[in-house]
C-alpha cells in the first residue's frame, strides 16, 4: 500500500477540524458548568445569610440558659436545689389543657 502526501495532508486537515470542534464543545460545556455553578453559588449565598442570621439569634438565647443550667447544677451538687411544686403543677395542668383544646 502506498501512502501519498495528499492522503496524509487530508488526514491532518481532518484532525485539525476535529480538534477545533472539540475545543468549541469544551468551551460550551465549560460555560454551561460555570453558569450553573454561579447560579448555585447565588442560592447558597442567600441561604448562608439566613443561616448566619439564625445562628446569631440562637447564640444570644443560650447565654441566659447556660447560666441558669449552671446555677441549677451547682445547687444540685450542693443539695440546696428546691423544686417549686406549685409551679410544676401549674405548668403540667396548663400544658394538659392546651393539648386538650388543640385536640
Amino acid at each position: 500500500m502506498k501512502i501519498s502526501k495528499k492522503v496524509i495532508g487530508s488526514n491532518v486537515a481532518y484532525l485539525e477540524q476535529l480538534k477545533k470542534l472539540q475545543e468549541k464543545v469544551d468551551v460550551k460545556q465549560t460555560s454551561k458548568v460555570l453558569s450553573h455553578k454561579i447560579q448555585e453559588k447565588v442560592e447558597i449565598s442567600s441561604k448562608a445569610k439566613e443561616l448566619q442570621r439564625l445562628k446569631r439569634m440562637l447564640q444570644e438565647i443560650p447565654a441566659v440558659r447556660k447560666k441558669k443550667v449552671a446555677e441549677i447544677k451547682e445547687a444540685l451538687r450542693k443539695g440546696t436545689y428546691q423544686i417549686n411544686n406549685k409551679k410544676v403543677a401549674e405548668k403540667v395542668l396548663k400544658e394538659g389543657l392546651l393539648n386538650i383544646i388543640k385536640g
